[in-house]
C-alpha cells in the first residue's frame, strides 16, 4: 500500500476528499468542522503561531488529517506541536478514518515528529471516550513516547514526552 503524508499551512489548500473526514467531524461537534477550522485561522491563530495541517493518504485517499500548531521557543527551548484549538475551542481531535491502524498511526506520528524535529505533542481537550484518542494512545506508545493525561476544561490532555 502506498502511503504519504503531506503538510499544509492552511486550510484552503487542503485536497477536496478532506471533506468526508471533516464532515464526520463535524457530527461529533461544530468545533471539528472545517469551517470552525478555518474561522480560527483566519482570526485567531495564523497572527500568532506556526500553522502545520498534516494529511494521511493511503493508496490516493485521505485516512487522516491532524490540524496542529507549531511552537518554537527559541534556539535552545523544547519544540511542541500542538493542538489546533484557542480558547474559544471545546473539543480537538485529529480526523482520522475509522480504519486507521495503530501501526499506520504510529508510522505517519514518527514521520511528523521527525518532519517538524518536535520534542513534544500536546493535543489539548481531547475527549478520552473517542476511539481516535485511544488510538493515537497506542501510536505514540509504540514509538517509544511516554503519554500523560490530565484534565483541562472538562476534557483530557494528551502530553506526550
Amino acid at each position: 500500500m502506498e502511503q504519504q503524508i503531506r503538510k499544509y499551512e492552511s486550510f484552503n489548500d487542503l485536497p477536496a476528499d478532506c471533506k468526508k473526514l471533516f464532515d464526520s467531524g463535524e457530527k461529533d461537534s461544530f468545533d471539528l468542522s472545517r469551517d470552525w477550522f478555518l474561522l480560527l485561522e483566519t482570526t485567531v491563530i495564523r497572527q500568532t503561531k506556526e500553522i502545520c495541517i498534516f494529511t494521511l493518504e493511503i493508496e490516493g485517499v485521505t485516512q487522516g488529517i491532524w490540524p496542529t500548531l507549531l511552537q518554537k521557543k527559541g534556539k535552545l527551548s523544547l519544540r511542541q506541536i500542538s493542538s489546533f484549538t484557542c480558547f474559544y475551542s471545546s473539543l480537538y481531535q485529529p480526523l482520522i478514518s475509522s480504519s486507521l491502524t495503530v501501526d499506520k498511526l504510529a508510522d505517519c506520528l514518527r514521520w511528523i515528529l521527525s518532519d517538524t524535529r518536535t520534542d513534544v505533542l500536546r493535543f489539548d481537550i481531547m475527549d478520552p471516550s473517542q476511539s481516535s484518542f485511544n488510538l493515537h494512545e497506542q501510536a505514540l506508545k509504540k514509538i517509544g513516547f511516554k503519554t500523560d493525561r490530565f484534565f483541562c476544561l472538562g476534557k483530557l490532555v494528551f502530553t506526550c514526552k
